[in-house]
């Protein structure tokens, strides 16, 4: 004879509240502990990572599938950070104009080790002892149209 099913008491779920990094408002991420904000493009979405993170801001421009991340270090990550699956063929360090600041600005671009994935574009530089990096992920075959979109975004950071 079969036992009859146990019962136990419900389980209570349990969520975690993750507080936002930050807050938009009208397109405009302003970060909660880190002086910078982000106006967004048209065409882009933002939302803020999580407070206690490096990772502070994502962004998506729809049009062309593109994705950018705003990431914040404290030690010195004055070059493009460590990733898997593609490999840093280029860096240089200069007065590019797409992040408008008075300060030199880092670009390097990563190739991924598949043919068919997606190209990493990070922009960084560090300012007041704080590395930022704004890594920008570009769909295979959408460089141009994605490099304008990108450019756009980070013409909109703005440091305190």
């Amino acid at each position: 004879m079969p036992l009859p099913p146990a019962s136990l008491p419900p389980v209570a779920e349990e969520t975690v509240a993750i507080s936002p990094a930050g807050t938009v408002r009208e397109g405009v991420y302003e970060d909660g502990s880190y002086p910078f904000s982000v106006t967004a493009p048209e065409g882009w979405t933002l939302a803020p990572g999580a407070a206690d993170g490096m990772l502070r801001l994502e962004a998506r421009h729809v049009a062309t599938g593109t994705a950018a991340q705003v990431w914040v270090f404290r030690e010195d990550a004055s070059g493009p950070r460590p990733r898997q699956g593609c490999t840093w063929t280029f860096e240089a360090d200069g007065a590019f104009g797409d992040l408008r600041i008075p300060g030199p600005v880092g670009v390097a671009t990563c190739v991924p080790d598949d043919p068919s994935g997606d190209l990493v574009l990070d922009t960084f530089t560090v300012l007041g002892g704080i590395a930022y990096h704004v890594e920008s992920t570009v769909p295979a075959g959408r460089l141009v149209e994605a490099r304008e979109a990108t450019a756009a975004l980070l013409a909109g950071i703005r440091f305190r």
